[in-house]
């Protein structure tokens, strides 16, 4: 019996529109009236994770959110903390001097805004803060951070043809021990954590209920829902995934423009 159900944003409960169809709506209610705890899991900050929580109309004082990938667990009520995993100064400035020696934009985020430094460290243009409409652009020098200081992530946002090449220069084998690394769009990068993605986050919150591995499922279609697909006990790729989801997963879904959410919560639950 499925007890938790990890729902993901982009590409999955969202259409192409960033809405949310009538058919997805009617199916998480069903889910939530047999009893499954419905998380919204996403790589967007609180406020976005929100809006679809009051289009669902799932909104009560008990109810969690999981955003910036994983880094944070928030209550939907306020935007409390449950749990944070971020990083600080030092993770930063480390990032800051390898984006440099291989010239490429660098930027910090965390729930309200996206910074980027003012003395620029590439001759590339990040394209981070023109893509995300929840977070307002802050101009800083890393360099003046304070000490404790957290963000919730680093991502460096550009074309993808420059990032395929870029990446393989930037990234060795102690960086992926030492942080969660991820390719959550074809244009975005995104450096996180090691402790902080969707699985970590929904393993927390299913410890913490009681909940067992085999009584999860979650949805999603990119590789940040990858480790959440692969654990959960019935883990779906969406019909409009990446293929290495879609290798991965129990069950392949219909596209988020089909009701490929709808149509994977009647099949299993």
């Amino acid at each position: 019996m499925i007890k938790i159900l990890a729902i993901d944003l982009d590409g999955t409960l969202l259409d192409s529109n960033e809405d949310i169809s009538k058919e997805n709506i009617n199916a998480v209610h069903y889910a939530i009236k047999k009893g499954v705890n419905v998380i919204l899991c996403t790589g967007r900050p609180y406020s976005m994770a929100k809006y679809c929580a009051k289009k669902l109309n799932i909104q009560n004082d008990k109810t969690i959110i999981i955003t910036n990938n994983g880094s944070m667990i928030q209550y939907l009520k306020d935007a409390s903390i449950v749990l944070r995993n971020g990083l600080d100064k030092t993770d930063v400035m480390y990032w800051k001097e390898k984006c440099a020696k291989v010239d490429i934009p660098i930027t910090l985020v965390d729930s309200n805004y996206c910074y980027e430094p003012l003395e620029y460290v590439s001759q590339y243009e990040s394209q981070y803060s023109k893509r995300s409409s929840t977070r307002e652009l802050k101009m800083i020098e890393f360099e003046n951070i304070s000490s404790n200081e957290i963000f919730d992530k680093i991502v460096i946002c550009t074309e993808q043809e420059l990032l395929d090449l870029k990446t393989t220069q930037l990234v060795n084998n102690n960086d992926t021990k030492n942080y969660y690394i991820v390719r959550s769009e074809p244009v975005l990068l995104e450096i996180l954590n090691n402790k902080a993605n969707k699985w970590n986050a929904l393993k927390y919150i299913a410890n913490q209920a009681g909940v067992h591995d085999y009584e999860i499922m979650s949805i999603g279609d990119q590789m940040n829902d990858y480790e959440m697909i692969k654990h959960s006990n019935v883990g779906i790729a969406m019909g409009n995934a990446v293929n290495d989801l879609k290798i991965i997963a129990d069950y392949v879904t219909d596209t988020n423009i089909n009701d490929g959410v709808a149509k994977a919560i009647y099949k299993f639950i």
